[in-house]
């Protein structure tokens, strides 16, 4: 009864922990981007104003994918991207291992794109 308890929990933290849940974003000033978590590490790269990211964090460093660059900012001001439909996206990446099957149909999430467009879900072939 230990072992499935311990083996549940296991899997429960595995899962828990393969997603990570960022927020698309606007930069309103341009943006110094970090290696680290500190300004005393090194200097990767400036966001220009008014670029769309995505953010993750809520303490005062906060992590950055910018195209395809990811990195850490010291109190960014970003600002909500206004849309249509809502004010406020919210992106949920989860990683997972791809069986390898030769062929049949794969069934893919609805997901956002780097540039904000939003891609509804659909069937496609499997890749060779």
């Amino acid at each position: 009864m230990k072992i499935r308890l311990l083996h549940l929990l296991v899997i429960l933290f595995f899962l828990s922990s393969c997603s990570s849940s960022y927020y698309f974003r606007e930069v309103s000033l341009d943006t110094p981007i970090y290696h680290k978590k500190s300004k005393s590490g090194r200097f990767l790269f400036v966001i220009p104003k008014g670029e769309k990211v995505f953010v993750r964090g809520k303490s005062k460093y906060k992590k950055i994918k910018y195209k395809n660059h990811t990195g850490w900012a010291y109190l960014p001001l970003l600002v909500k991207i206004k849309d249509n439909k809502r004010s406020f996206r919210k992106v949920t990446i989860k990683s997972k291992k791809i069986k390898n099957y030769s062929c049949g149909p794969v069934y893919v999430r609805g997901y956002y794109r780097k540039d904000g467009t939003y891609v509804r879900p659909h069937t496609r072939r499997r890749r060779k």
